[in-house]
């Protein structure tokens, strides 16, 4: 039968594959319609491969790989960041005034900050310390990064500002609630990875174990169900 640690650096592997997987589609899809940045993804493809390489070869320890690769993942979101606010020049601003955050995504932030709460058990723990600091600041950068996207300025580009308006407003809020997911989704695995390699668990780390699966999952449905239901039946406005 196959050992812990073994097992530890096939789920690491494999997730990294994965990711790997995920992001080189992405950077293809992106190349082609332009929403984002590719070579971000590309790089993130290609450090998630080697991670799940390295982790394989028992060169890095599992929980360090995942971290990294977690990591990686916020770096995407900070490209795309990044290269928003360099168009942003190109780009006016609607003269109608709004609130700096809308308060559905303020909430999915102040979920995703949550998130960061459950990091705190495994940051007493010596070999967790270095994983888990590193698994808060990839919570701490998302939650950022989301609410930048959340009150940012309303940008328009097309020459019928009513429907532009719209789809803006839309792709913030996806935007922002996917890094809010992606922030928890982090979170969520790492807890109940960790908890999956101690030789005990303490009843908080159960707790956080559970809350975190809710949290991330009800958080995916709340802003999917979200953004399709409130932009999907909004009307367009023909200049």
């Amino acid at each position: 039968m196959p050992s812990l640690l073994v097992m530890e650096r096939i789920i690491v592997s494999a997730v990294a594959v994965f990711a790997g997987i995920v992001y080189l589609l992405a950077a293809l899809r992106v190349k082609r319609n332009g929403k984002g940045s590719a070579s971000a993804r590309a790089a993130t493809a290609a450090f998630a491969l080697l991670v799940a390489g390295l982790v394989a070869l028992r060169d890095l320890d599992p929980v360090i790989g995942y971290s990294l690769t977690a990591l990686s993942l916020v770096a995407v979101a900070i490209a795309d960041l990044v290269r928003d606010e360099r168009a942003r020049v190109r780009r006016i601003a609607a003269l109608a005034p709004r609130p700096v955050a809308e308060v559905v995504p303020t909430l999915w932030i102040v979920a995703a900050l949550v998130s960061f709460f459950a990091l705190v058990p495994y940051l007493r723990l010596a070999n967790e310390r270095i994983p888990a600091s590193i698994a808060g600041a990839c919570v701490l950068a998302m939650a950022a990064i989301a609410w930048r996207i959340a009150s940012a300025p309303t940008q328009l580009t097309s020459a019928n500002p009513a429907t532009e308006r719209i789809r803006e407003q839309a792709s913030r809020i996806r935007k922002s609630g996917m890094a809010c997911v992606l922030a928890c989704g982090i979170v969520f695995v790492f807890v109940n990875f960790v908890n999956g390699t101690l030789p005990a668990i303490e009843g908080v780390e159960r707790f956080w174990g559970l809350a975190m699966f809710i949290l991330w999952a009800g958080l995916w449905v709340w802003t999917s169900v979200y953004v399709k239901r409130h932009f999907h039946a909004t009307p367009v406005v023909s200049p």
